[in-house]
C-alpha cells in the first residue's frame, strides 16, 4: 500500500514536472514567435525601405534626360523669343527706314512736279505776253505810220491810207484780245498792267477814226491831216517805252528778267527808230 502510494506520488511528481516544463516550453515558445514576428515586421519594414530607396535610385537616370530636355526646350524658346523680338525690331527699323524713304522721294517728287508746274507756268506767261506785246505793237506801229506820214507827208495822207490801216486794225483787234484772254489765264496780274497799254491803242485808233473822217470833205481835209500829224509825237513816245513797260510786268509776276523774243523786243522798239530815220527831226 504504501508502494502504490508512491508510485502514484512519484507519476504526479512527473506529471508535474513535464506538465510545468510543457508550460515553460509554452511560454517561450510564445516569446520566440513573438520575437520572430516582431523581426519579422521590421525585416519587412526594411525590405520596403529599401525597396523604396532603390524605386527613386531607378527613376534617377530616366529623370535626368527629361530634365535636360525640358531646360533645353525652354532655352531654345527662350533664344527663339529673343531673336524673333530683334527681327522684329530690326524689320520695324526697315519698314520706318522705307517709309522715310518713300517719303523723301514723294516728296521730292512732289517738289519736281511743283517746279516743272512752275516753270510751265512761267513759260507760257511769257509766252502769251509775248504773243500780246507783239500784236499790240503791230497795232502801234500801224498808227504811227499812218500819224508820221499825216505830219511828214501831207499829200500822201489820203483817205484810201486810213482805210487800209481800219481794215488792218479790224484783222488785228480779235487776236488782240485772244492774246490778252490766254494771258489772264496764266497771270491776272500781267493782263492788269498790260490792259492799260492795250486801251490806250484803242483810244489812240479811235481818235484817228475820228479825225480821218474830216479828211473826206475837202474843207476840212488839211485840218484833219494836221491833227493827225499832231498826235504823232505823243503815240510816238508812248509806244517806245511798250518793251520796257511789259519787260518790268513779267519781270514783277513771274521773277526774274521775262524771257520775251528778242526779235519781238527788236520789233517792239525798232517803231520809234524805224520812223525816226524816214522822217525828218520831230519839232
Amino acid at each position: 500500500m504504501c508502494r502504490k502510494s508512491l508510485i502514484i506520488a512519484c507519476l504526479l511528481l512527473v506529471t508535474v514536472t513535464v506538465s510545468a516544463q510543457v508550460h515553460l516550453s509554452a511560454d517561450s515558445l510564445n516569446q520566440q514567435l513573438t520575437i520572430a514576428q516582431t523581426k519579422n515586421q521590421l525585416a519587412q519594414e526594411a525590405y520596403y525601405q529599401r525597396q523604396g530607396n532603390n524605386s527613386f535610385n531607378l527613376w534617377i537616370p530616366v529623370f535626368g534626360p527629361v530634365l535636360g530636355a525640358i531646360v533645353a526646350l525652354l532655352s531654345a524658346y527662350l533664344i527663339q523669343k529673343k531673336s524673333r523680338a530683334a527681327e522684329d525690331a530690326r524689320h520695324a527699323l526697315l519698314v520706318t527706314e522705307e517709309k522715310e524713304k518713300r517719303k523723301d522721294f514723294l516728296k521730292e517728287e512732289k517738289d519736281k512736279h511743283d517746279l516743272t508746274l512752275k516753270e510751265e507756268h512761267v513759260k507760257n506767261t511769257r509766252i502769251a505776253a509775248s504773243d500780246l506785246i507783239k500784236k499790240t505793237t503791230e497795232g502801234y506801229h500801224s498808227i504811227t505810220w499812218v500819224l508820221w506820214i499825216a505830219r511828214n507827208a501831207k499829200e500822201d495822207c489820203k483817205i484810201e491810207l486810213i482805210q487800209e490801216h481800219d481794215i488792218a486794225m479790224k484783222k488785228l483787234y480779235p487776236e488782240i484780245a485772244g492774246a490778252q484772254i490766254a494771258l489772264a489765264a496764266y497771270s491776272k496780274q500781267v493782263y492788269e498792267e498790260t490792259e492799260p497799254i492795250v486801251r490806250k491803242l484803242y483810244n489812240y485808233d479811235g481818235a484817228v477814226g475820228r479825225i480821218a473822217l474830216k479828211l473826206k470833205d475837202d474843207n476840212t481835209k488839211a485840218g484833219g491831216i494836221t491833227e493827225l500829224g499832231e498826235l504823232w509825237p505823243e503815240v510816238y513816245n508812248f509806244a517806245k517805252e511798250i518793251p520796257k513797260t511789259f519787260a518790268d510786268s513779267l519781270s514783277t509776276a513771274v521773277g526774274g528778267v521775262p524771257a520775251i523774243p528778242l526779235t519781238v523786243k527788236e520789233e517792239t522798239a525798232s517803231i520809234a527808230d524805224e520812223l525816226k530815220d524816214n522822217s525828218p527831226a520831230m519839232n
